[in-house]
């Protein structure tokens, strides 16, 4: 089942190309431990890898990324991935942590079922600040990685709640966020620092207006 908290419009089946791409590497918990990595694939897909099934250069890149931030370890049994595309905030509500909305793609379950993974396109509906300190907290644990022209560069995620208080602490409905440039400007480029900014600014800038 997915988040709760995540409202699709559409559905398919995740056809993975194999990953280009790193953007995380982390310890998923569970029953058993697994060594993992999120990445995309070609055609700009959120995935999730074994570690040990990389080869060639994504091989590489991982040991040396693994020298400067080991990875870290999260309690989530499965684990939920959303590529966001757009934020959307709605007309002004009492108070000033406003409900806001996510746009993207939802992708998972992780490890998936025997059907394989799906992808979710929809929104992600939280509160403003669910959505800031998804940014900030996560902001120490950002993975550098080369960039579309050869440079070091950050790519920054968010730790966001997609389903209530006691599913999240059972280890469920958490879902893990990569702002992304859509794969056809640019497949290879995952560093999104502006990106998260303008997600942040564009929060704080209504919150100001309130």
């Amino acid at each position: 089942m997915i988040p709760r908290y995540f409202h699709p419009r559409s559905e398919k089946a995740l056809q993975s190309l194999g990953p280009v791409a790193i953007l995380d590497h982390l310890i998923q918990e569970g029953p058993i431990a697994r060594d993992v990595v999120v990445g995309v694939d070609m055609a700009g897909q959120l995935g999730l890898w074994e570690s040990a099934e990389l080869e060639g250069e994504l091989k590489t890149q991982l040991s040396r990324q693994e020298l400067r931030r080991p990875p870290r370890r999260l309690r989530a049994m499965p684990l939920w991935l959303m590529e966001v595309s757009a934020l959307e905030q709605p007309g002004k509500v009492s108070g000033l942590n406003d409900p806001v909305h996510l746009i993207g793609r939802l992708t998972g379950p992780w490890p998936p079922p025997p059907s394989g993974p799906q992808i979710y396109e929809g929104e992600l509906s939280l509160t403003r600040g669910d959505l800031l300190g998804g940014l900030v907290d996560e902001r120490l644990d950002a993975l550098e990685v080369p960039d579309a022209s050869g440079e070091e560069g950050l790519v920054l995620h968010a730790w966001l709640p997609g389903d209530r208080e006691d599913e999240l602490l059972s280890g469920r409905g958490s879902i893990l966020a990569y702002p992304m440039v859509p794969a056809e400007l640019s497949p290879l480029d995952r560093c999104n620092p502006l990106l998260c900014m303008e997600l942040v600014c564009g929060v704080l800038d209504a919150m100001q207006e309130d």
